[in-house]
């Protein structure tokens, strides 16, 4: 590379200025080449030499003088005589030599005359400094390698000759490297054009080529070189240097390179290696139709072509990677969807958008289908060879689709897309990396000429496992922008509460590669962004909604409510929903042991097409359809089809029967409700001062952030007198399982104006309570002030969740949630069993309305038609069934089977329901108290679900007994 030097550095600009007006006549000329290494001569039109050469000027025809004279030379600036530089002497044919290596002032301009000072009557010669940089352009090789440049970067123009050595480099070496076919760079062997001198050599005593040579010197002709005068590059083979010397050991070797007229010099090392590549997996093992992420490791090299595929599985591809990063791998994603496909033919997609195939953020990976063949791209992977035999000096080259015609992949005249009928299919890959680029077909085989690297993609079927749904607090539902995000907030429901996200998950794979290749066409996205944060709503409807183009692909999705006469049923917003309404992440599996993962995500207040109501049930299900006729391309669309070809008929392109698979499962939304654990007289109980706590449960998603506040009454009994009627106001976080617990500070009331007077409350005093959530208020009731304080030690009540029967020799999960409904810290001893076997035996520490839950893995013997599960803490006990081979009852809990066991607590349930006069609590929940019916209305409820009453079951009372030596009193236990 030249480098242009700015203005004020320029000095042969500025010595031409004042030559043209000093020089007169013919006394400056060339006569020798700028590579000569013995003085040049200047006559007429010569001004300028660079630091190092020597240079002959003719004296005497410009100035009147003799052998032996001496003549000044005078360093000037600004066209003034800064200071005398050098004072040559006049040889006796006339010319005087400057060895301008020995002058060392700064110049550059310079003034040649026979007087003392300056009389208008001299010569003005311009000395420049050359720059002088050298560095390869790979700072690793290999015996592969066929072409490195060495590059240049010089502030001298033109041409001139370069002398270079390298540690361990013997002279043969450097002239297999450097003079090589393919180059037109040529060794100097005139001694006139040699740097003799600079080296320490005699030119004098005979020293010539042959001692430069002896030291393992080269001198090369870059002067008239194509490659450096277009490219300022000295090009470098060690695929020849291989051939005809062999390569030296594997190392770093740094290269002097020297200018042999100037003497200036750099160097530059290059690391020597074998090259080897080698994959982060050995093993691949991926569902068809997913993103595929590949990480090819490269030693001692930055490029590599590889070839996909073989005649076995009757697909091939090359591909040609670089290592853009510098961190010596090459990590690319492959869509198993498109990969093989006329990509550009697929609507939203065009030739060149190679990149929806074949994907790399920090490297290079080009194919041969796409780039090559699809795009029309004149790129690196166009450099791969292909052979019809391994001896390669005399085997036939073929093109690549002569290559793919002679393994049976392709018939003549087709095209390499034409290799496939449908997607890629379930099979193994071969993943095979060349030393150099070289593809060998021989007896309908192909191979790598020098295989220095394996892997194996093993494709296999896609499918659909389980479905689950979820809950999370309300927010626009793309707030998580991946899955492992969203993961963190998510409560596993079968109930959402309307204004919090519903989510459904999948586990799916043999999805993301379409997903991908829709982003990419309709929204411009790489295919990576997708599965990295996420797919707009507007991409799964395209793949999974009747009239699309997609419909062939088979994939549908439905998230729908219940059917209503006359009208089509609610939905979730897909096609047209915004990305906060409604939002899709998927993930593809990341190794064999991964499952693929589909969520989506809605808000439900503004991610469906009607509102949605308190009991709504709506049905959620992935199928991918099978169909009697097998996915085929419709030969129109490039990679889209149907069953047989008909894409308005759907077929999985990866089932190759009627099979079909699914998943479904059901999700009820509900309002917002909230239920206190403490009552007194059926209103809500509240502590007099902060040594007691207030506890609950809400249907709303755990993370949820809510607000109670305390009133001195409700709005409308409040008089207005400009006193604030809030006691307390307290911020509530939504624990797991939807428990809360606050501990109001009535005694210190915070920034709030209190009326009545401040202090601690009166027993008996009454207050009204709201419960807001997402800025409203979903709950409000009249409250009561009681002595709360050490009323509630820690209480540890246990729930089950188990199947209602499974198959003997099969296993179940087995989740034992305990909940602390005390107002204490405090820690207990859970104990699960299941039949005759006691599956954990654990301590745990638990806060106020804390709740865990302990999951076990129960195996099942065919011992026992009925299998009793128990959890037990301290204070109660859980009873459940499972039936063995269908024979037994549904899982229940015992204490719903042993009503008439039950014990009244001394506190009373607070359903929500207020009387006429908005103070008290109606008479339906004195229902609860005497074990009747504790539901309510609508109407009746402003929006606090019921508190069980505290219940005692006999088989409980009985293992309490034993355990504890007898019964506790005055707890708030829930049945």
């Amino acid at each position: 590379m030249i480098r242009v030097s700015p203005p004020e550095y320029c000095r042969s600009i500025l010595l031409i200025v004042v030559l043209s007006c000093v020089v007169a006549g013919g006394v400056l000329a060339v006569t020798a080449s700028v590579g000569a290494t013995e003085p040049v001569v200047l006559e007429e039109g010569e001004d300028f030499v660079y630091e190092g050469q020597d240079v002959r000027i003719d004296v005497a025809d410009r100035f009147d003088v003799s052998e032996g004279d001496e003549l000044y030379v005078y360093e000037l600036d600004g066209g003034d005589i800064e200071t005398v530089a050098e004072r040559p002497t006049v040889d006796d044919d006339g010319t005087i030599l400057l060895e301008t290596s020995e002058i060392d002032e700064d110049g550059p301009q310079f003034a040649i005359t026979p007087d003392s000072g300056l009389d208008g009557d001299e010569i003005v010669l311009t000395i420049d400094e050359q720059e002088f940089d050298v560095e390869w352009a790979s700072e690793t090789v290999t015996s592969g390698t066929n072409a490195v440049a060495l590059e240049v970067d010089s502030t001298r123009a033109g041409g001139y000759n370069v002398t270079i050595s390298a540690d361990d480099f013997e002279y043969e070496e450097l002239r297999a490297t450097f003079v090589h076919e393919g180059s037109d760079v040529e060794e100097v062997t005139d001694p006139a054009h040699l740097p003799l001198e600079e080296l320490g050599y005699d030119r004098d005593d005979g020293d010539d080529v042959a001692d430069l040579r002896g030291d393992d010197y080269i001198t090369l002709n870059v002067a008239d070189s194509e490659a450096f005068r277009d490219d300022d590059e000295i090009v470098a083979n060690l695929m020849s240097l291989d051939e005809q010397e062999g390569l030296p050991d594997e190392g770093e070797y740094e290269f002097d390179v020297v200018v042999t007229d100037t003497g200036v010099e750099d160097s530059s090392t290059l690391e020597i290696g074998e090259t080897a590549a080698s994959f982060d997996e050995n093993m691949y093992v991926r569902p068809a139709g997913d993103l595929l992420e590949i990480t090819v490791e490269l030693e001692a090299a930055e490029e590599a072509w590889l070839q996909l595929g073989d005649e076995n599985v009757g697909f091939v591809d090359v591909l040609y990677v670089t290592d853009d990063s510098d961190d010596d791998e090459v990590t690319f994603t492959m869509n198993t969807r498109l990969a093989g496909v006329d990509h550009g033919a697929v609507d939203g997609l065009g030739p060149t958008d190679a990149d929806a195939v074949y994907y790399s953020e920090d490297d290079v990976v080009e194919s041969y289908i796409h780039h090559e063949t699809v795009a029309g791209e004149e790129t690196r992977v166009s450099d791969a060879s292909f052979y019809d035999g391994s001896n390669l000096e005399e085997a036939s080259q073929l093109s690549f689709s002569e290559y793919l015609e002679r393994l049976g992949t392709i018939d003549a005249g087709q095209e390499p897309t034409e290799q496939i009928d449908r997607p890629i299919q379930p099979g193994n890959y071969d993943l095979v990396v060349d030393r150099g680029q070289n593809f060998v077909v021989e007896d309908g085989e192909s191979s790598a000429d020098d295989a220095i690297g394996s892997a194996e993609l093993g494709l296999i079927q896609p499918s659909i496992g389980d479905v689950d749904t979820w809950t999370a607090p309300q927010a626009e539902a793309n707030a998580e922008g991946d899955i492992e995000e969203l993961s963190d907030v998510l409560a596993e429901r079968a109930t959402v509460a309307i204004g919090d996200r519903a989510v459904a998950r999948f586990e799916a794979t043999g999805i993301t590669g379409a997903l991908a290749t829709i982003d990419y066409a309709e929204n411009g996205n790489d295919i990576t962004d997708g599965v990295e944060s996420g797919f707009s709503a507007s991409v799964l409807a395209e793949l999974a909604s009747d009239e699309t183009d997609w419909l062939g692909e088979g994939v549908e999705f439905t998230f729908d409510g219940p059917d209503v006469p006359n009208q089509e049923p609610n939905a979730v917003a897909l096609e047209d929903a915004a990305n906060t309404e409604t939002y899709v992440l998927a993930s593809p599996p990341e190794s064999d042991d991964d499952d693929g993962e589909l969520y989506v995500v809605v808000d439900t207040e503004d991610g469906f097409v009607q509102d949605v109501d308190d009991g709504d049930e709506f049905t959620v299900s992935l199928e991918y359809e099978g169909s009697e006729n097998r996915y085929q391309f419709d030969g129109e669309s490039g990679s889209l089809g149907g069953a047989d070809g008909d894409a308005d008929a759907p077929a999985y392109p990866y089932f190759s029967s009627e099979r079909t698979e699914s998943a479904a499962t059901t999700l009820t939304f509900e309002r917002a409700s909230i239920t206190f654990d403490r009552t007194n007289d059926g209103l809500i109980a509240l502590p007099m001062d902060s040594d007691g706590n207030v506890t609950g449960t809400t249907n709303v998603a755990p993370g949820t952030e809510a607000t109670l506040n305390v009133r001195s009454g409700p709005p409308e009994e409040v008089a207005s007198d400009g006193d604030s009627s809030y006691l307390d106001r307290q911020s509530i976080t939504v624990e797991e399982r939807g428990s809360f617990a606050t501990n109001p500070g009535f005694d210190e009331y915070g920034s709030f104006e209190v009326s009545p007077a401040v202090g601690n409350r009166t027993e008996g005093e009454r207050a009204y309570v709201e419960f807001r959530l997402w800025g409203e208020i979903v709950a409000e009731g009249n409250a009561v002030f009681a002595d709360l304080a050490g009323d509630r030690p820690a209480y540890f009540e246990p729930t089950i969740d188990v199947p209602a029967s499974v198959s003997a020799g099969e296993t179940f999960d087995l989740n034992a949630t305990i909940r602390n409904a005390g107002d204490e810290d405090g820690t207990l001893e859970v104990r699960t069993t299941a039949g005759s076997v006691v599956e954990s035996n654990d301590e745990i520490e638990l806060g106020p309305g804390q709740n865990e839950t302990i999951e076990e893995i129960v195996e099942v013997t065919n011992e026992t038609e009925e299998l009793l599960v128990t959890v037990s803490t301290q204070d109660e006990v859980a009873f459940a069934t499972v039936a063995v081979d269908g024979a037994g009852e549904s899982a229940s809990n015992a204490s719903d089977e042993l009503d008439e066991a039950n014990e009244t607590d001394d506190e009373t349930d607070a359903s929500g329901a207020f009387d006429d006069d908005g103070v008290g609590w109606d008479d339906s929940s004195d229902e609860a108290d005497s074990g009747g019916d504790d539901s309510s209305s609508d109407d009746e409820s402003p929006g606090f679900g019921p508190i069980a009453v505290g219940v005692a079951l006999a088989a409980s009372l009985a293992l309490l007994a034993a355990r504890l030596g007898g019964e506790r009193e005055g707890r708030n236990r829930s049945s």
